[in-house]
């Protein structure tokens, strides 16, 4: 079996057997960690440029490797997926320098912005750690209140905290409300 990447067609593709529509696809030709790519993402190195044949699958009829798709990899960005040979090697010649350029801007962007998210987490977990381990799950809110310091201390995740029970509560608080946070955008 193993770990496939999933490729997400800006529009659906049609069956070739069924004509149901196809959103997905997944490969194994990129970095094969359970990944979402859509056109515009990085799937490999900037000096990456190449063609990918991949089989497409049907979940109405079950039909495999009836029709394919040529993923085209320009700089390690996927610029295009084509349905023909033809068509990806015409877009990999053809493709402009000037829109790469925008792509490696969202893809800063993207980084950052994940960079960002991952910080964020770290810092939740090790407010999770001091807060148990210090036993200011143990203190009255009263006795909390004297502490000035748990203002600072805590400042992103005291409401949280002091409304969990235990770390485990805590950290089903925090994924609900990233779920939330996640729907509202």
């Amino acid at each position: 079996m193993g770990m496939f990447d999933t490729i997400h067609f800006e529009q659906p593709l049609t069956c070739a057997v069924c004509q149901a529509p196809i959103a997905t696809t997944q490969t194994k030709a990129f970095e094969c960690l359970l990944d979402d790519f859509r056109i515009g993402d990085c799937v490999g190195h900037a000096e990456e440029l190449r063609i990918v044949r991949e089989g497409l699958y049907c979940d109405a009829c079950r039909a495999i490797d009836q029709q394919f798709v040529y993923f085209v990899v320009y700089r390690g960005i996927l610029v295009d997926v084509a349905l023909d040979l033809p068509a990806a090697e015409a877009q990999l010649r053809s493709f402009s320098f000037e829109r790469l350029l925008l792509w490696y801007h969202d893809q800063y962007a993207k980084r950052v912005a994940e960079r960002r998210e991952r910080w964020q987490v770290e810092r939740f977990l090790h407010d999770v750690v001091r807060w148990y381990e210090a036993g200011y799950d143990q203190m009255t809110p009263e006795e909390r209140d004297q502490k000035p310091m748990l203002a600072l201390l805590f400042f992103h995740y005291r409401d949280l905290l002091e409304t969990a029970t235990d770390p485990v509560a805590a950290l089903r608080a925090y994924l609900a409300a990233r779920k939330n946070e996640g729907e509202a955008d």
